[in-house]
């Protein structure tokens, strides 16, 4: 009798595992969309191939461009039909080397030969678009001669899809090191599994508030302080993990993402490039909320104890001759001045700073700014005001928690939102006899600005969202009394924003300085890692 049990309920549980992903793929039909439970197969068995044809085809457009290029480069008077064949050509070989870096929908190949050779080929291009803008057709011709003999192999390295023994190796090249055997295909596919499964959806917010109600659990994402404080885990992590300049940071345990790159080389790789367009790079590093105010992490810490080693890559980076300004020590002893201040320098249920931390940040960097010798040299002064405000917050930190809205015995299950004192600049525009005739909340001046910032969330609260002009960037032209412009990327300070700056590289034109700021855990966690970006030719 009890063997029965066992069985019936081994059988139970099982038809309960597998009816899972059938729910999964039902509801994927239904709605339309791709069936997830299918997308290892089809990376492994079919995306080589569609990549490969993909590039193929990529291939012979820009030869055959590059062809109609080679015979407008004899004709004198044919200079803007060869200057719009060389662009055509560059858009295609621009989505060429997309494709060829494309693994499959969750991981990129930067190493492939078809990378490599897209990368060179879209350089090549960009070159010869350059001279025949100078005129230089001699040398132009060479680089138009170069580009066809790259796009000739792909071509023809890529067209050779009929055989057996290429498909085989398409196919086993995929399952060893693209999907079924790499850790960061599995890593995101896990992701997308957990955030798109309407299983989980449908459950863990039921979860995830038992847990909370019951045993005070906030999940994966948070850790609860005291005093009523939530911490974000990898800021708490970033804290006792190894400095990322240890060589135990690539030789981590299954709780851990190794660092695969060197943020400080990618740092002094990124100043030498402003350097060559006579462009000085400044760094700030926000400290982490656990590194300013650890004592309410855990009462074993005493406030005021230095844990974070992000001043030591501060250092590092001053011996490199790398502007670094240093916010730990203000904050440390801005901390000291909460109950004279009657504020924290940080929300005690988000990531960022309030209204002390953003003026203290400005306040230092702007000090740190007019040491430049070019500083007072001639350029716009714009005239601000400041006005007073409050904002709600509801906290990212409870955002990712994932609370749902509900109420028990009429009290809500969740955090209430946090109200924040907000201190707008308000861009004041004069007639010519001094009278101001209008006002607007700062904003972006990129034509009339000789400093660009790069940055994060960290520049993007209270600047772009609610109240707006009330970040640290609009502290800063207060403090400066000029314009200043900027590019954000929330999370994406170490990769993805000079990804952006690449993109639209226009906008260093005019420029004396670039401010890079980013959270300190980003030098261990940073989206796309620390990846080398280089900016196009002036």
């Amino acid at each position: 009798m009890n063997n029965r049990k066992a069985l019936f309920f081994s059988l139970l549980f099982c038809s309960m595992i597998f009816s899972v992903p059938v729910i999964q793929s039902v509801h994927e039909l239904l709605q339309g969309s791709r069936i997830q439970a299918a997308d290892i197969l089809v990376d492994t068995f079919i995306t080589p191939h569609r990549r490969q044809q993909a590039i193929a085809a990529h291939a012979r457009g820009i030869l055959d461009t590059l062809q109609r290029c080679e015979r407008l480069m004899h004709r004198a008077e044919a200079t803007d039909a060869l200057y719009g064949c060389a662009e055509e050509a560059l858009t295609n070989a621009i989505s060429m080397k997309g494709r060829a870096t494309e693994a499959n929908r969750h991981i990129t190949d930067t190493a492939g030969v078809a990378a490599r050779q897209s990368d060179s080929l879209v350089r090549n291009i960009e070159a010869l678009l350059d001279l025949i803008d100078q005129g230089e057709y001699a040398t132009a011709a060479r680089h138009l001669k170069t580009a066809l003999g790259i796009a000739g192999r792909i071509d023809r390295n890529e067209s050779r899809s009929g055989t057996v023994t290429r498909f085989f190796r398409l196919t086993a090249r995929a399952l060893l090191g693209e999907t079924v055997f790499n850790r960061r295909y599995l890593r995101a596919y896990e992701k997308e599994i957990e955030t798109r499964s309407i299983a989980a959806m449908s459950i863990r917010p039921v979860v995830q508030l038992g847990r909370f109600a019951l045993l005070g659990d906030l999940g994966i994402k948070a850790i609860r302080g005291r005093s009523g404080w939530l911490f974000y885990r990898p800021d708490v992590e970033y804290l006792y993990r190894p400095p990322v300049q240890d060589v135990r940071s690539r030789i981590v345990d299954g709780n851990d993402t190794p660092l695969l790159d060197d943020p400080i080389a990618t740092i002094i790789d990124f100043k030498k490039q402003l350097d060559a367009r006579g462009i000085e790079l400044m760094m700030v590093i926000v400290p982490g909320k656990g590194s300013i105010y650890p004592d309410l992490i855990t009462n074993r810490i005493k406030p005021g104890t230095p844990l974070s080693h992000s001043t030591a890559i501060i250092t590092l980076l001053r011996q490199q001759e790398v502007t670094a300004v240093d916010l730990f020590g203000p904050f440390l002893a801005g901390r000291r001045s909460d109950s004279i201040a009657g504020d924290s320098l940080y929300l005690a249920r988000d990531t960022h700073w309030r209204s002390r931390g953003v003026r203290l940040a400005a306040q230092t960097v702007a000090e740190s700014v007019r040491r430049f010798p070019w500083y007072n040299d001639d350029h716009i002064i714009a005239s601000f005001s400041i006005d007073t405000l409050q904002v709600e917050r509801r906290g990212d930190i409870v955002e990712m928690i994932k609370l749902p809205n509900v109420r028990i015995f009429g009290l809500p299950a969740a955090f209430a939102p946090e109200v924040t004192k907000c201190f707008q600049v308000v861009h004041n525009y004069p007639d010519d006899h001094g009278r101001i005739i209008e006002q607007r909340p700062y904003s972006n001046d990129f034509k009339n600005s000789r400093i660009l910032v790069l940055g994060d969330s960290f520049s993007r609260i209270y600047q772009t969202d609610e109240p707006g002009g009330a970040g640290w960037i609009a502290h800063l032209a207060f403090e400066l009394s000029e314009p200043l412009a900027s590019i954000i990327s929330d999370g994406g300070a170490s990769t993805l924003v000079r990804e952006k700056l690449a993109r639209n590289a226009g906008v260093l034109k005019g420029k004396r300085l670039v401010i890079w700021e980013f959270v300190e855990r980003d030098l261990r966690y940073g989206e796309s890692g620390w990846q080398l970006i280089t900016l196009p030719a002036e």
